[in-house]
């Protein structure tokens, strides 16, 4: 029935709203503490900082809600399909980057950044194909058959998965020419005493007060 239909939209309407919510809440955040206080405010207030978080936040949800009604609304699904295959590409820079230094930082970025542009190139050439007929010729999907590589078949493969295959050959290859010729070597500049609090630290011994403090208001707004 008719109402019955609203009430369904209307709940996929509203649980749309977290994802929306958190996203543009932590892009905001990641725009305020990465951007605006790194490069322009670096003695930016507490209060400033929230004050440029809301409007960064506002900018991005109108950004996005603007591009969604200039392009047809079901590009939205495709944008999420297309952003796993995107947001694949810098896993071999965030996981090896950080588990060991052997692989060279220069290479890391190639590899993400090449596996960025040939997925953007893969997907832009994917058209979208219902019932045998082409509904649109680009961004349709994140399959695509592995005769587009020059193989000869007819085996439909993951986009993203093809595209790290290539970024994680880049980093390798590319590691190992970087250290044959020496080029600018990984440097750690953490140092022993970074992963050490000492007992002199300043306002140190008002730690267990700060606890208990935080406790005793936890119990009092339980109440």
């Amino acid at each position: 029935p008719a109402w019955s239909a609203g009430i369904a939209y209307a709940t996929i309407a509203v649980a749309a709203l977290i994802p929306a919510a958190i996203t543009s809440i932590g892009a905001a955040n990641l725009f305020t503490r990465a951007i605006y206080v790194e490069y322009f405010r670096p003695r930016a207030s507490a209060g400033e900082e929230a004050r440029i978080s809301r409007w960064a936040s506002l900018l991005a949800t109108s950004a996005a809600a603007g591009f969604l009604l200039v392009l047809t609304p079901s590009i939205s699904l495709d944008l999420q399909t297309i952003g796993g295959v995107l947001i694949l590409q810098i896993l071999p820079t965030v996981f090896f980057g950080l588990l060991t230094g052997w692989f060279h930082r220069w290479a890391l970025m190639f590899g993400m950044l090449g596996g960025l542009g040939w997925s953007l190139y893969l997907l832009y050439g994917t058209p979208r194909v219902f019932g045998g007929v082409v509904m649109a010729e680009h961004f349709g999907g994140v399959t695509m058959p592995l005769s587009r590589l020059g193989l000869s078949s007819e085996v439909n493969v993951y986009i993203g998965l093809v595209t790290l295959a290539a970024n994680l050959l880049v980093v390798i290859v590319a590691t190992a020419i970087l250290k044959l010729v020496h080029a600018s070597p990984n440097l750690d500049h953490t140092r022993s005493e970074d992963y050490v609090l000492n007992a002199d630290v300043e306002r140190i011994d008002e730690t267990p007060d700060l606890l208990e403090v935080a406790r005793r208001n936890a119990v009092h707004a339980q109440r």
